[in-house]
């Protein structure tokens, strides 16, 4: 209740500028999609600036995005040119077969999961291997590119 009203507080007197940091740490899932919900509403012709670790939390909230890297600027644009700058990188295959890989900086794990007791990956490339298959890329990937050098 106390994030709710830091929130609601933050807009009271139609400021041009909102500056959130980590609005949605401890909310639940609702919670969070109440949030952007809100914030949907409320921003309309106002600065509102989000500082978060939850890309989700601003996937579908912010127009723009500013990745900050060891104090520094990373990356600055809209939210396709940072999934654009990745598109035809990004892919998954299974898991059994990244295990034989020889491990070369060619390839960057992104992340492990497992769809209908299948296990995969997803990973980064710039030199596909056999058995790759291409996927969208997401603003998690081109968040993880920057910050890991996919």
């Amino acid at each position: 209740m106390l994030k709710r009203l830091g929130i609601a507080s933050a807009y009271l007197g139609n400021p041009d500028i909102c500056l959130f940091d980590e609005p949605t740490a401890g909310l639940d899932p609702e919670e969070r999609m109440n949030f952007t919900s809100y914030l949907d509403d409320e921003r309309r012709g106002k600065l509102t600036i989000i500082s978060t670790h939850i890309v989700s939390d601003i996937e579908h909230t912010c127009d723009h995005v500013i990745i900050l890297h060891e104090g520094k600027i990373a990356f600055i644009g809209s939210m396709s040119s940072l999934k654009d700058q990745i598109q035809g990188r990004v892919f998954t295959m299974e898991e059994r077969i990244w295990n034989t890989l020889d491990g070369s900086n060619h390839h960057r794990l992104i992340k492990k999961f497992e769809v209908e007791g299948k296990k995969s990956v997803r990973i980064f490339s710039l030199d596909p291997p056999h058995g790759a298959d291409p996927a969208e890329p997401t603003i998690e990937d081109g968040y993880i590119s920057i910050i890991k050098g996919g």
